[in-house]
């Protein structure tokens, strides 16, 4: 059972680890001075035309529970981590050829356990592989199966899954995303921005620091307010969603969100921009019905101390640094207790357009070495 768990931990840790690598100076100094939505939308932009990179991921993460709770020996076979985790995922991308290697290691932090390690490979646009120790065979996961799985359960999915960035299908979701952004975040200022000296794995460089930090759920819920008052308020959303260039992306999101609408197209669910613009203020409208539900709702789950987000950009308009962190108290009503937890999660990018392919490291698949993902989840550990 043990092994199980922490073979989880590891499978599910290296799936997201992808996405989260997915991060006196003239040309910095040029940068600081535009507007926040220019700065990253631009950056977005540039991530899609990178050709390879070397990025270096680390989690730590604790959640204090009562010593009644460690007691339980479900938990106390992951209680070393639940004190203390840090997970350090160290990958190279050649993202036009889309090979990517990663390895990464699973620590508790007080050293009481050994370390885990496992290995990540990603093998084409959609396939990838996970290797461990812990592991009875190298885990294959294959996004057409997914997505395959998901039509079978009359799911639409806006676009195939793919691990390739540069995809002509993803790059048009991530323009589309930037467009979202900018709307959504009109108006919506970082907390601070500065230039900072930040030690890469190649040595130090100075980026633009970019930081929104909210210290409440209040604060968090005005956020939210902002965020959702710019897109159902905004009069040129229509015009976005309803483009050539987006229209079937749209549709495909229209059918995650509302099942009922997944055979009809944006279009034919609004005709025309009034339509559109009807729908919007009905949705504001039960919006501010709901809002003090949602709060409710919130406050339910977690009691937010600090959430921040920081985002570096360096020189040439990458993004290259980001840190995550959240402290809070989640609010386990059943036990009736509160549990202090805290959540970090820093990203640094270097090596820009210079890792080679022998810097990547590969892995053949065979039938005795390797199960999918979905044998895996249904118990085919041979253990």
């Amino acid at each position: 059972m043990k092994k199980r768990s922490i073979s989880m931990l590891l499978v599910f840790v290296l799936s997201i680890s992808l996405l989260a690598a997915c991060g006196g100076n003239s040309k910095l100094d040029e940068i600081s001075k535009k507007p926040v939505g220019d700065i990253l939308t631009e950056a977005m932009q540039k991530q899609t035309e990178m050709e390879s990179n070397h990025a270096v991921v680390e989690i730590n993460a604790k959640v204090d529970l009562p010593q009644e709770m460690m007691a339980d020996p479900q938990v106390a076979m992951i209680a070393p981590y639940l004190k203390g985790t840090k997970i350090t995922i160290n990958q190279n991308s050649l993202l036009k050829e889309n090979l990517i290697s990663a390895t990464m290691t699973l620590e508790a932090a007080d050293g009481s356990m050994p370390a885990q390690s496992a290995n990540l490979y990603v093998l084409s646009d959609t396939k990838m592989a996970i290797q461990s120790p812990l592991l009875p065979k190298i885990i294959v996961i294959d996004t057409e199966e997914a997505a395959e799985l998901a039509e079978a359960q009359g799911q639409t999915l806006a676009v195939t899954p793919s691990f390739n960035m540069s995809s002509e299908e993803n790059k048009k979701m991530i323009k589309l995303v930037q467009n979202l952004y900018a709307e959504a975040f009109k108006g919506i200022e970082p907390t601070s921005r500065e230039n900072k000296e930040i030690e890469f794995s190649d040595g130090k460089k100075e980026v633009h620091m970019i930081s929104y930090s909210y210290k409440s759920n209040d604060e968090i819920m005005d956020l939210f307010d902002k965020i959702i008052k710019n897109l159902l308020e905004s009069e040129t959303l229509y015009d976005l969603l309803a483009s050539e260039e987006f229209e079937s992306i749209s549709s495909a999101m229209s059918g995650q969100i509302d099942p009922m609408a997944a055979e009809v197209s944006f279009k034919e669910q609004y005709p025309t921009k009034e339509d559109f613009t009807k729908a919007q203020k009905d949705a504001l409208e039960q919006y501010e019905t709901m809002k003090p539900m949602m709060k409710e709702q919130l406050d339910a789950v977690i009691n937010i101390k600090d959430l921040s987000i920081t985002m570096g950009v360096d020189e040439n308009g990458y993004v290259t640094y980001s840190d995550f962190n959240i402290d809070g108290t989640a609010v386990v009503e059943m036990l009736q207790m509160d549990i202090p937890l805290t959540i970090n999660m820093n990203s640094k990018m270097d090596k820009i357009n210079a890792v080679k392919k022998e810097d990547i490291t590969t892995i053949e698949l065979t039938d005795d070495n390797s199960m999918s993902f979905t044998e895996f989840l249904q118990g085919g550990f041979g253990m």
